[in-house]
């Protein structure tokens, strides 16, 4: 037993090593100290070790997050990933392919579709990763809020619930997605 443990304790740690190694070859071989210490003290201060907190500071900077940008995020992720109950990683990656949208590029589009998405019971949440979603594929802010606007209001008119209309338009089912590109 004390083998085993003393062998899961050097595998964790050269997987910690290695990613760390990968980050600085991503890096350049620029210095990566902040954020060797960072991985070790949220390792230590969080539900999460700190070979995930490193795992998730590779998946960011092949995403092409600079150092100071995953010292700043990084956090917010590890209450993202506990809350949602996911892994480190995937969860990361989530959010920064999800944030394109900034909060003033949101604010602008809730001005085109959020008192709309109110009135048919979409969440906040809701209807701001579906122009999140529409941002990742290159809708500008205005662009997108109309288009979803639009969409649910023929959704309205159809009849469709909200829960049916979001399943709807994150299928692209009933020709909705060829309406977005309009």
């Amino acid at each position: 037993p004390l083998v085993l443990i003393g062998r899961a304790a050097i595998k964790t740690a050269a997987s910690f090593e290695f990613a760390q190694k990968k980050i600085e070859a991503l890096r350049g071989g620029a210095s990566i100290k902040e954020l060797t210490k960072s991985a070790r003290d949220l390792g230590a201060s969080t539900i999460f070790t700190a070979e995930q907190v490193s795992q998730l500071q590779l998946s960011l900077a092949k995403l092409g997050k600079s150092n100071k940008e995953i010292q700043a995020i990084q956090g917010t992720v590890l209450r993202f990933a506990q809350a949602m109950d996911q892994d480190l990683a995937p969860a990361g990656e989530f959010l920064v392919k999800t944030t394109a949208l900034d909060a003033g590029k949101l604010a602008a589009a809730l001005n085109y579709v959020g008192s709309e998405a109110a009135v048919y019971g979409i969440s906040l949440g809701e209807t701001s990763a579906i122009l999140g979603l529409l941002a990742d594929r290159g809708f500008d802010a205005s662009r997108g809020g109309t288009a979803l606007r639009r969409i649910l209001g023929q959704l309205a008119k159809e009849g469709y619930s909200a829960s049916e209309a979001i399943e709807a338009l994150l299928n692209g089912t009933n020709g909705y997605s060829d309406a977005l590109a309009k």
